[in-house]
């Protein structure tokens, strides 16, 4: 009980810790490293999610084009050929 007492009286003595602390580098040296990294690289998901969408854009674009012009090319030789069939 004794040992219980002393326990709680050293814990009541220590400073608590404030939520600024994780952020100090001379208390937490590893956690601040961390936590600045993450907080520097926290936009990269967005830039690269934007990049995909671009890339994306271009790539439907272009087969857009693709299949347009191909159906305006079988469209047109599919009417030439029917009024080859009707004229004869």
């Amino acid at each position: 009980m004794d040992a219980l007492l002393a326990d709680a009286r050293a814990a009541s003595r220590r400073p608590a810790q404030r939520r600024g602390d994780a952020m100090d580098p001379d208390k937490h040296g590893a956690t601040s490293t961390l936590m600045r990294r993450s907080v520097s690289e926290a936009g990269e998901g967005v830039i690269s999610t934007a990049i995909a969408v671009l890339i994306m854009a271009f790539i439907g674009a272009a087969m857009w084009i693709a299949f347009n012009t191909v159906f305006t090319d079988a469209s047109d030789t599919v009417e030439e050929k029917v009024g080859e069939i009707g004229n004869s």
